[in-house]
């Protein structure tokens, strides 16, 4: 079954993200869960886009990709650390031929 929100047109579905965040941060988890997931999975880069410049919900936003989005997370780290290992023992590896 599919719930009603799955269901809107783009600009509906987009109104409805923009609402959930103009009460950020006092969102209930239910409702942070559906703003990761739009941003995540759903949203084009025009619909990030358009949220982004709505000056109604500028703070709320701006402190939403603050505290979700924009933060690194482990395996942005991770991957790039362990590419630069694998460079490091392949140049020592090959070094010692």
């Amino acid at each position: 079954m599919k719930l009603p929100s799955e269901n809107a047109p783009r600009s509906e579905r987009r109104a409805q993200i923009e609402a959930i965040i103009a009460s950020y941060p006092t969102v209930s988890d239910a409702q942070l869960e559906e703003l990761l997931s739009w941003f995540n999975k759903e949203a084009s880069a025009m619909d990030i886009g358009l949220v982004a410049s709505n000056d109604d919900i500028r703070a709320q936003y701006r402190r939403f990709r603050s505290d979700h989005i924009d933060r690194l997370k482990l395996k942005d780290i991770l991957v790039p650390a362990m590419f630069v290992a694998a460079v490091f023992v392949a140049i020592v590896f090959y070094a010692s031929l």
